[in-house]
């Protein structure tokens, strides 16, 4: 039984080491908690409606479809409530990373992400917002522009960067990147809260409803992925 207050993750991976080394780490980290483990999509969506954890942690690399369809059915379930879903991988390419993000997945992180970084990604995806691993987000962006190419072209008429200070326009830049606000946070050399008033700012201007969207129109609008270096690091 976790403590009132915590993040409760249910690990789901083919794997029983990888489930028991993601449980450790989640167990010893305040704030959060081992809640179950499943073995394959089935069991994980059963134990999803039985215990209602605010994460799930889904690790299926030997079966990508698996994986989306998992996904897609813990995100449509409406016994779920808009379950967190953040899929653990080392094999998705930009193709899959899109079809994760289709059926409702929050995170698409590389197995090269750290420690802090999967604990801060499963912080974010408990918000109910967006986390990519950056190795991943440059590549699905592109996919996108190719695929949906009428959907981007359309809703860049819609983008007003002209109504951003040049500090959002970094901070929008890091969002596309699949950055959360505490490495915006630390690239731009700013506190946790100022990060964080930054993107809610910007979402106003933009009429963006969350990140996802953000980061849909920061590329329909053509902002460079590495906009940083071309804006500076104006404060």
């Amino acid at each position: 039984m976790s403590a009132p207050g915590k993040i409760k993750i249910l690990v789901a991976s083919e794997h029983p080491p990888v489930r028991t080394a993601i449980g450790l780490l989640l167990n010893s980290t305040p704030g959060m908690s081992a809640v179950a483990e499943a073995a394959d999509g089935a069991a994980a969506t059963m134990a999803a409606r039985r215990i209602q954890p605010n994460v799930i942690l889904l690790d299926f690399d030997s079966d990508p479809g698996h994986c989306v369809d998992t996904t897609a059915r813990l995100t449509s379930d409406p016994a779920l409530g808009g379950i967190g879903v953040l899929v653990f991988t080392a094999r998705s390419g930009p193709e899959q990373s899109v079809r994760l993000l289709r059926a409702g997945a929050r995170s698409v992180l590389s197995k090269e992400t750290s420690a802090e970084g999967l604990l801060d990604a499963i912080r974010v995806v408990a918000a109910g917002s967006l986390v990519l691993s950056p190795d991943h987000a440059g590549g699905v962006l592109r996919h996108v522009g190719r695929s949906d190419g009428e959907t981007c072209a359309a809703m860049a008429g819609e983008v007003g960067l002209g109504l951003l200070s040049l500090r959002e326009r970094e901070v929008l830049a890091l969002v596309a990147q699949g950055y959360n606000n505490t490495e915006i946070a630390r690239r731009l050399h700013i506190s946790d809260l100022t990060a964080k008033t930054h993107v809610s700012r910007i979402r106003v201007k933009l009429d963006a409803r969350d990140r996802v969207q953000l980061v849909l129109r920061a590329y329909a609008a053509g902002l460079s992925l590495h906009a940083t270096a071309e804006y500076g690091q104006s404060a």
